[in-house]
């Protein structure tokens, strides 16, 4: 729920009985009671699962972006971890280089009560017109159980299509070994 007036309003999450459970974002003042943060132009981004079990958040600086995940409880909110890339899975945006110009991590949507979207982009800094930037991405999709989450599946081509549940399948980088263990 969005309550005030744009640039000075309060976004919060409430229980079917309009119970507050957190203050997410509170413009006027730049803060939140479940640490999410939005700098300069950012504006929040908030996606709750199908299930509303779990809440995800787009926030950060508009050049280095970040996913804020929480489990929705009744008593409020609990933050979830967002799994760290393996260096095998990070390559493809390694690939862009050191020297970033913006690189982050944005929600796109929740393909099934606990399974999110996310896409993973590096852009490299130039340093004139006649140098072409690189740009790198990747979509994982992050399984969410309780207050704890892992990456399911990596994809480097294209986001899997919004038709329902998905499951990705492993993409081998620089090696013919998949990028996950299936017995796992």
């Amino acid at each position: 729920v969005h309550t005030g007036e744009d640039g000075a309003g309060v976004w919060s999450l409430r229980d079917a009985a309009g119970k507050t459970l957190a203050v997410l974002w509170n413009e006027a003042d730049s803060t939140s009671d479940c640490g999410y943060e939005a700098l300069g132009s950012v504006h929040p981004e908030f996606i709750l699962s199908p299930g509303c079990d779990y809440l995800a958040a787009n926030g950060g600086a508009a050049r280095a972006r970040g996913v804020f995940l929480y489990h929705v409880t009744e008593k409020g909110l609990a933050t979830i971890s967002l799994p760290e890339l393996s260096p095998k899975q990070r390559a493809p945006l390694d690939a862009a280089g050191d020297d970033l110009a913006a690189e982050g991590v944005d929600a796109l949507r929740w393909m099934a009560p606990d399974l999110l979207l996310v896409h993973y982009w590096a852009d490299s800094r130039v340093t004139s017109d006649d140098e072409p930037q690189k740009h790198a991405e990747l979509w994982a999709e992050v399984q969410v159980d309780g207050d704890t989450a892992a990456i399911a599946g990596i994809d480097v081509k294209e986001p899997p299509p919004d038709d329902g549940p998905h499951v990705a399948t492993a993409v081998p980088t620089q090696q013919s070994e998949p990028l996950i263990d299936p017995a796992t």
